[in-house]
């Protein structure tokens, strides 16, 4: 019961994080599940509670979403995850990571001291290669965020549609990875049962995240997403060190 309650306020946290900024759920609860469930279990766990968590902040905000952005970075990032899922069989992983960690808080650092990107790249070719190479790391590392959230960040989205636009995103990419799963055996009856104890204190979380995100004004909105990007990638670079 105590590691329930541990994990709850941990998902709670997660959610709130996500449900206000638009990511960090999963960087926030990952090392406290790894603590409490079965190392087999988590991935699936978090996938299933992620998206749960991302349809309903979604459905707040779906009437801004960019459709036709979150579709060619969805649909980039799905042939991008067989090279990715390559690279993780053919190159030593944990240099891998340390490479993918450092790229990405050199990446952050610049665009907090701000280098820009003229609104007049945002095409189709713009857009691709940066789900491409998401879908590479989701293949290799599990970690599909940092490139489009810094991707929104230098093109400077407005605060409420780069929220949309993430959402819909990793909305989209969990249903694929449950299906995935599905197909793999990976879901069953445990899982969803390690799922479902969670699901409270997940609503309540995006509830108030939700709420928070509204009072957040943009100047401390993207730098909060510095800060959460720049702790993804300083993780990597810690735990593969």
């Amino acid at each position: 019961m105590f590691y329930i309650v541990i994990g709850s306020i941990v998902v709670f946290v997660g959610s709130l994080v996500q449900g206000s900024v638009g990511f960090g759920f999963a960087l926030i609860i990952v090392p406290t599940l790894l603590l409490i469930l079965p190392q087999e279990h988590v991935t699936p766990v978090v996938v299933l509670l992620s998206l749960a968590l991302n349809g309903v902040a979604l459905y707040e905000c779906h009437r801004i979403l960019q459709k036709k952005t979150v579709f060619l970075l969805s649909i980039s990032g799905i042939l991008g995850v067989p090279f990715g899922v390559y690279l993780l069989q053919e190159v030593n992983a944990q240099a891998f990571k340390l490479i993918v960690g450092v790229l990405i808080v050199i990446l952050a650092c610049l665009l907090k001291t701000g280098w820009k990107r003229s609104p007049r790249n945002q095409t189709v070719a713009g857009f691709f290669p940066v789900g491409f190479v998401s879908g590479i790391m989701n293949g290799s590392i599990a970690l599909n965020g940092p490139p489009v959230i810094l991707f929104f960040t230098h093109i400077k989205l407005e605060k409420e549609v780069f929220r949309a636009n993430l959402l819909g995103y990793f909305f989209i990419s969990n249903c694929f990875t449950i299906l995935y799963f599905v197909y793999s055996d990976l879901i069953h009856q445990q899982i969803l049962y390690d799922s479902l104890i969670y699901y409270p204190s997940l609503l309540l979380g995006t509830v108030v995240g939700i709420k928070v995100s509204k009072r957040i004004p943009e100047k401390i909105f993207r730098n909060v997403v510095f800060l959460v990007v720049g702790v993804m990638g300083l993780a990597l670079i810690v735990t593969n060190i």
